[in-house]
């Protein structure tokens, strides 16, 4: 019997990557297969991308959880520029991300020439993932460096008013099947219209109650849900591997920090620290 429930973390919903390029991953993952879990290393190859690159690499499974040690994900990527399989890495990583995996079956199977970073922004909007307008549209800035960095398309930066896309390249869904092991893509289902809206807020963290499904043997389900009735939905099947377990608590483990970050900068405008 699976056990629905509601998370509640404040305004928070699954989160997306932002304010980095495909080229600070490389080097990010460059510099701790050269130096280790050196934190001062690598603060000093991305400078003030430091922050940013890192909270990137927790969401996208290319560390394991709470630390500098890179995943098979982040150690394909660090080699792959050596070997030349760096763009068939960023590529896994992509579809091991599941807010990038829906962008991609879906934009890509829609047969469309040109995407922007809009309309990817509005896509997630529907969705209910990202944390914010803002967040979703700089999410959908990195997913438009990394569909270039994997081949998938070219990355046309806007200019003069006009909005950033990328242009998708004609081979991207075959690509995106081989990568999958020839299972044909097929874009993502619509979010359901018959979830019930998000009742009322509760102060603090917690694990509520909360059918979203009908229940199987197979799976649990969460729900993410926000003050302003925001959902964003996670299945989690009962047989899970341990690899998948680790991606999944790197990114709870940024969604924390991300609350933590909130909270310090709360604390300074109030004029204390905040507490543990």
């Amino acid at each position: 019997m699976s056990a629905d429930k509601t998370i509640r973390h404040g305004d928070l919903q699954v989160a997306l990557p932002y304010r980095f390029h495909a080229e600070d991953l490389l080097t990010a993952t460059e510099t701790l297969r050269v130096h280790g879990s050196d934190s001062g290393a690598l603060e000093a190859a991305l400078r003030s991308k430091a922050v940013y690159v890192k909270a990137g690499m927790d969401l996208l499974g290319l560390l394991e959880p709470g630390t500098l040690q890179l995943t098979a994900l982040g150690r394909d990527l660090a080699y792959g520029r050596q070997d030349g399989s760096h763009r068939r890495a960023f590529l896994k990583i992509m579809l091991a991300f599941e807010p990038f995996r829906n962008a991609l079956t879906h934009f890509v199977a829609s047969r469309t020439d040109v995407s922007d970073v809009d309309t990817i922004a509005a896509y997630w909007g529907r969705l209910g993932t990202g944390v914010s307008n803002k967040n979703r549209a700089e999410g959908a800035l990195v997913f438009c460096h990394l569909c270039q960095a994997a081949a998938l398309a070219k990355l046309v930066v806007g200019r003069s008013g006009e909005k950033s896309r990328i242009q998708w390249d004609a081979q991207a869904s075959s690509q995106i099947e081989e990568a999958n092991g020839s299972i044909p893509i097929a874009p993502p289902a619509d979010p359901s219209p018959s979830l019930e809206p998000a009742p009322p807020s509760r102060a603090g963290f917690g694990v509520l109650p909360a059918r979203v499904s009908p229940p199987t043997a197979e799976t649990e389900s969460f729900r993410l849900i926000t003050p302003q009735g925001n959902v964003g939905r996670l299945e989690l099947p009962l047989s899970v591997s341990q690899d998948d377990l680790r991606a999944l608590q790197a990114q709870i483990d940024a969604i924390f920090s991300l609350v933590r970050a909130r909270l310090g900068v709360l604390s300074q405008t109030m004029g204390r620290a905040p507490s543990e």
